[in-house]
C-alpha cells in the first residue's frame, strides 16, 4: 500500500512540475493538490483501518484522477508541442474526457454514503449505489463510444463507432447525468 501511495505522489509531483513549467492551465494545480491529498489520506486510512472502505475509495479516486490528469497533460503537450502527432494522443484525451465522473461520484456521493465506518447506514441505501453504478457505466459507454470529437478537445474519438448513436441515445434515458 505504501508503494501504491508513493506512486501516486510521484505521479502528482511529476504532473505538478509539468504544470509549473508550462502554460497548460493554472487550475491544474488544484487537481495535483486534490490527488496528493486523496492519496495521502487514502493510504493512511487503508493502512490503519483496512476494513474501512473510505480509505480505499480515496485511493481509487486518486488513481483515477491521476490517470485523468496524466491524460490531459499528455494530450495538451502533444497538441501544443507536436501538433497532436504523438502516439496515443487521442487515447489520452479520451481518458481525460471520460474519467472525470468517477472521482466526482466517489467524493460527492460514495464517501458520504459510507462515512464514518466504511459501511452503508442501512440496506435501504443499496438502491442508490446501484443507480450510481448504472449511471457511471452508461455515461462511460455512451460518451466513450460516441463517434466524432471528444468533448472539450479537438481530437477524434479513437473508440467511436459510426452508426451507434441511436443505441447510445437509449442509454441516456435512465442515466442520472
Amino acid at each position: 500500500v505504501l508503494a501504491f501511495g508513493a506512486a501516486l505522489v510521484f505521479t502528482a509531483a511529476t504532473g505538478a512540475s509539468f504544470v509549473l513549467s508550462s502554460a497548460v492551465s493554472p487550475d491544474l494545480g488544484l487537481i495535483v493538490l486534490a490527488t496528493l491529498t486523496m492519496a495521502t489520506v487514502g493510504v493512511l486510512l487503508a493502512i490503519r483501518v483496512p476494513a474501512n472502505l473510505v480509505g480505499w475509495l480515496l485511493l481509487v479516486s486518486a488513481v483515477v484522477l491521476s490517470a485523468e490528469f496524466l491524460g490531459l497533460v499528455y494530450a495538451e503537450w502533444s497538441r501544443i508541442g507536436y501538433d497532436g502527432s504523438l502516439p496515443g494522443t487521442a487515447v489520452a484525451a479520451w481518458i481525460y474526457s471520460n474519467l472525470f465522473v468517477v472521482p466526482v461520484l466517489i467524493m460527492v456521493v460514495g464517501i458520504p454514503l459510507i462515512y464514518p465506518n466504511g459501511r452503508l447506514l442501512s440496506a435501504r441505501w443499496r438502491w442508490l449505489v446501484a443507480v450510481l453504478i448504472w449511471s457511471l457505466v452508461t455515461f462511460t459507454v455512451r460518451e466513450g463510444l460516441r463517434p466524432g470529437l471528444i468533448s472539450d478537445t479537438t481530437f477524434e474519438n479513437p473508440f467511436g463507432i459510426a452508426g451507434i448513436e441511436p443505441l447510445l441515445d437509449l442509454l441516456q434515458l435512465p442515466d442520472v447525468f
